[in-house]
């Protein structure tokens, strides 16, 4: 095929996948994820391309259409393939692309304006604004921020359409899981951190900008990097945000990284340092996001002394007490499975798998206890559980021990199993992320990295005295499901 006919072959299988009128015209360098391509139909979207054009031999990887998130870019990926492009080739664009986005970033951040005098910043009395508080973790933040006596205020922004639905969207947030309603310290704006001043009018950024001590962010990435340059710059949005404060310092900045931005590397540990190359980032859209704003904290606290923290958050699972985790998540859709096809994954083939998950009221509580605490002009704080004593056997015995009924197998065929179920995402919610776990689980095994925490530790009460994962903690996570209606 010649170039515009590739890119119309995948415009059409596009509008075949997604179910647009024949008609509809695609800008080539729009974002596929904007017109309705999500995971699933990313993967149908790979599979067309596979099956019925020319690759030299070559297999698209699976991840193809959310690396290549538009017309252009997998046109281009493909007609690499057809031309015998190396992987090596596509890694060093990937790390070249990483470095292009921090730089592009780094020189849309502002510049800290001399104070000679301005007021001190209260220790005792703290103002922070929060992003993603509606989210699991971020509502668990929320709560910790609010119940603390040095804390005067929180400020929530919130993509809503009015200040009263970005309220009402918290306190539903809230009730979900089953923590209590915000008091009177909470005030919460709609807002769009990627627009000027964050979309709000002049006197309410002024009041943000003049009361703001720290920046929390709490936000989930997926996708691939070009996918996530609007979060990368409402990041950067807020690092402004704290160079604009009138203190004596600029407000610091905490951002919520997570793991996916150091799994990339071949280390079997990690320390709570910032990144030393791209190389050690998760080859995803979504790890390559986070070790950019990790490099680009650490470039704003270097450059203009804000003092910034990185939270580098691992797995997180139910509440320890209620027992509430997402059913949208990709570990709870994992155990859904043994409801739906009677088989979990066996994910201790080649060596003993002990989970750093964390419970998410002790994430939350965690990151308060370091926001609270005296702030370092840059900081890496790995919010992982260091207690690893229970094992995956562990944990499918308490599964069972719950009362679900299932064969643990091996990976593979749990990924057949899984390809081979109910089509019809409505009644077999875990096919919706077949080409998550053909990804995560359909390549050679890799011992997992281990992320220390002695620094994290030192500060945080919630990470030194973590429970390991138990019996009594999987029971309510399944009691729980039980009593929504998601395991049966």
């Amino acid at each position: 095929l010649t170039r515009p006919e590739l890119e119309e072959f995948i415009l059409n299988a596009i509008i075949k996948t997604v179910g647009l009128p024949k008609s509809t015209k695609i800008d080539r360098e729009e974002d596929l994820f904007s017109v309705g391509v999500d995971s699933m139909k990313a993967m149908r979207i790979r599979n067309v391309c596979q099956n019925e054009l020319f690759l030299a031999g070559k297999t698209l990887d699976q991840n193809a259409v959310l690396d290549y998130p538009s017309i252009e870019e997998l046109a281009d990926h493909i007609l690499d393939l057809q031309a015998g492009a190396s992987v090596v080739v596509e890694v060093n664009q990937h790390e070249a692309q990483m470095t292009a986005v921090v730089d592009k970033w780094m020189a849309k951040v502002g510049r800290r304006q001399k104070t000679t005098s301005g007021p001190k910043q209260h220790e005792d009395a703290r103002v922070i604004v929060l992003t993603g508080a509606t989210g699991s973790l971020g509502a668990h933040i929320l709560y910790q921020l609010v119940s603390s006596s040095n804390v005067r205020k929180v400020i929530c922004l919130s993509r809503a359409k009015s200040h009263e639905e970005s309220v009402q969207r918290i306190a539903e947030s809230m009730k979900a899981r089953k923590l209590p309603p915000p008091d009177n310290k909470l005030l919460s704006y709609a807002a769009n951190v990627n627009a000027p001043l964050l979309g709000l009018t002049e006197t309410e950024y002024n009041v943000i900008r003049d009361e703001v001590t720290d920046n929390a962010w709490p936000v989930n990435f997926m996708l691939s990097l070009d996918s996530y340059d609007e979060h990368i710059g409402g990041a950067v949005n807020l690092i402004n945000l704290c160079l604009a404060s009138p203190h004596a310092e600029p407000a610091a900045f905490f951002f919520s990284s997570s793991i996916s931005a150091r799994n990339g590397a071949p280390d079997l540990t990690c320390h709570e340092d910032f990144p030393p190359s791209t190389s050690t980032a998760a080859a995803t859209g979504y790890g390559r996001s986070k070790w950019v704003v990790e490099k680009i904290c650490e470039r704003a606290a270097e450059n203009w002394s804000v003092p910034v923290a990185v939270f580098r958050i691992g797995q997180i699972v139910g509440d320890s007490l209620t027992g509430v985790w997402n059913e949208t998540e990709a570990y709870p859709l994992m155990f859904k499975g043994a409801n739906t096809f009677g088989a979990v994954p066996n994910l201790d083939e080649a060596c003993f798998f002990h989970p750093s998950w964390l419970p998410v009221d002790y994430a939350g509580q965690a990151i308060a206890e370091v926001v609270l605490s005296p702030v370092k002009s840059a900081a890496v704080y790995n919010i992982v559980n260091p207690n690893l004593s229970a094992s995956w056997q562990d944990i499918l015995a308490a599964l069972r021990m719950a009362g679900l009924k299932f064969e643990a197998v091996d990976r593979a065929q749990w990924l057949q199993r899984l390809a081979e179920s109910e089509p019809d995402g409505e009644k077999n919610p875990t096919i919706k992320l077949l080409p998550f776990f053909q990804m995560r689980y359909g390549t050679a095994y890799r011992r997992p990295m281990v992320f220390l925490t002695n620094k994290t530790a030192a500060i945080s009460p919630s990470i030194r005295n973590a429970p390991p994962i138990s019996p009594e903690l999987v029971g309510k996570w399944v009691a729980n499901w039980r009593e929504t209606g998601f395991l049966s």
